[in-house]
């Protein structure tokens, strides 16, 4: 692979298709930090920097189910869309009033879910490019997301020792646990 030299590598995600591989770095350098490959032979295509709007470092990556679109979220406060492959920035939103630590992208590419660094958990139509719902999920930083297959179903896991099951598009809590009380319970009514 033909790397920058870097500190450390902060987040990946392979296209739908397993053709290409997005790798955020930290670097000491403003630019390439978030860099698409070939993940065949690791051949550089393009080195994603939009004329200085990438606050690094890039926590979250996630590629669109078509693969046409690469999101991230970071240090700054704005979700980034990037056209892929050539690592051109097409679209951000301000996502958050803390840096973005993680996001999601459900399995029909209808919905996009990003966590913050002050616990709480944005939903976007991405059709639509508009907030669905926040929900106040953990006391620290959410630290990861995923969407069930079905779409019905986020999980969310944070910094405070928590995971937590919530029915997408409402802030109804399914199941949660924490370091303490072992496998995920149903929540009381």
């Amino acid at each position: 692979m033909n790397w920058i030299a870097c500190r450390g590598v902060r987040a990946l995600a392979f296209s739908p298709d397993g053709t290409l591989l997005a790798v955020s770095r930290w670097t000491d350098r403003a630019d390439g930090n978030l860099v698409l490959q070939e993940s065949r032979n690791g051949r550089h295509l393009a080195t994603l920097s939009g004329s200085r709007t990438i606050q690094p470092p890039t926590y979250a990556l996630a590629f669109t189910p078509a693969g046409t679109r690469l999101v991230t979220g970071g240090l700054g406060t704005k979700v980034q869309f990037w056209e892929v492959p050539s690592g051109r920035l097409v679209d951000e939103w301000v996502g958050h009033s803390a840096y973005i630590t993680s996001l999601a992208i459900s399995s029909d590419g209808r919905t996009l879910a990003t966590g913050s660094a002050r616990g709480l958990i944005t939903l976007w139509s991405l059709e639509q490019r508009a907030e669905l719902l926040t929900l106040p999920a953990h006391n620290w930083e959410v630290a990861s997301l995923a969407f069930s297959p079905d779409g019905q179903v986020l999980a969310s896991g944070g910094w405070d020792g928590t995971v937590r099951l919530w029915r997408a598009f409402s802030e109804h809590e399914l199941r949660s646990s924490n370091r303490d009380s072992g496998p995920l319970r149903e929540k009381e009514p």
